[in-house]
């Protein structure tokens, strides 16, 4: 039976704590990989990972990680690695030092110990695991932001030996014969908030060919007296309908998790829009979530 306020999707499990401007952390779950995206609310499904990936600045993304440290020490868990923009990393130790003092634990043994902080650009290389590793993309916010690629490292047969029976490869490795190649696949995409530009002049190659896109979808209204996607964009965000036009953007992603919904729009709303305006080319592949809503 799947956890509460999980999403399956294929082999993920998303659990997408997400409103926008109030608070959003994404965790994702697999049987190999365990990573948080964002980190606006510390939800008692994040305190067991130790990666978290944070795409900006803006409170309702980033107001939780002192939190989350602090939580994880509740349960005597190491501190955790929080990944995020250069720029953000001095401010939010800061923060996070006073944080610790106002709790009346010792910051200076803290920061050193326990809050890892680190700053990444996007193109660099982040290693999760001997099997994922993590890049992050450019994307297109009000602030300066990022989001960021999971990669999962395959061990499969060179193709000249996958016609071999097992006893003919055994015999091989046993010889000495490296039989065995790694490649690597595009797995999960998460933007944060962004723009539609992301997709529109793709700042990574793999973003549209993953097995997992996460992405916004503030706004889904069509509102008769203004131009709601103009509004999105100006405001840094994404509107439905402009994945909707462009849905052959996404024929070779697998599947898209839709977050950070607007708060003015209650979950039935969310249900009743998207079940009748989504394309049946979309429908299959979309996902979405408004468990934060219904519990907060």
């Amino acid at each position: 039976m799947e956890k509460k306020g999980f999403i399956k999707i294929g082999k993920y499990h998303v659990f997408p704590w997400t409103i926008s401007g109030l608070e959003s952390c994404v965790v994702v779950r697999s049987d190999d990989l365990f990573v948080v995206f964002d980190m606006g609310y510390s939800h008692r499904e994040t305190i067991m990972c130790k990666h978290v990936f944070i795409s900006h600045g803006h409170m309702d993304h980033i107001g939780g990680l002192p939190q989350h440290n602090m939580k994880r020490g509740l349960f005597r868990l190491p501190g955790a690695t929080y990944f995020l923009p250069k720029h953000l990393v001095e401010k939010v130790s800061a923060v996070a030092s006073l944080f610790h003092d106002i709790h009346g634990t010792d910051s200076e043994n803290m920061l050193e110990e326990e809050l890892h902080l680190v700053g990444v650009d996007p193109g660099e290389t982040i290693e999760i695991s001997p099997k994922f590793f993590a890049q992050p993309f450019q994307t297109h916010h009000r602030v300066k932001s990022q989001g960021y690629l999971i990669y999962k490292r395959n061990k499969e047969l060179k193709p000249e030996y996958r016609g071999l029976e097992g006893r003919e490869i055994g015999e091989k490795v046993k010889s000495g014969i490296d039989v065995y190649q790694i490649t690597t696949s595009p797995e999960i995409a998460y933007t944060g908030d962004t723009t539609f530009e992301v997709f529109q002049n793709l700042p990574h190659p793999d973003l549209l060919k993953v097995k997992l896109l996460i992405t916004e979808s503030t706004y889904i209204d069509l509102d008769p007296k203004t131009d709601s996607i103009a509004k999105a964009r100006e405001r840094g965000h994404i509107h439905v309908q402009e994945i909707i036009r462009n849905e052959e953007f996404f024929k070779d992603v697998g599947a898209i998790c839709l977050t950070h919904f607007s708060d003015k729009y209650p979950p039935s709303y969310i249900d009743r829009t998207l079940s009748e305006i989504l394309p049946s080319s979309l429908k299959d592949k979309v996902f979405y979530s408004t468990i934060a809503k219904e519990k907060s």
